[in-house]
């Protein structure tokens, strides 16, 4: 068992969160074009 800095863990969450974001907006804009394209 090892432990994380604090500064680790909130290097860590910022990094979760921003993959978040992106597939979150990549799923929504992909969503987008398939309902354009029916």
């Amino acid at each position: 068992m090892f432990y994380l800095t604090n500064n680790e863990y909130i290097t860590m969450a910022e990094c979760i969160v921003k993959r978040l974001c992106i597939a979150s907006s990549l799923v929504h804009q992909s969503i987008r074009d398939w309902q354009e394209s029916i």
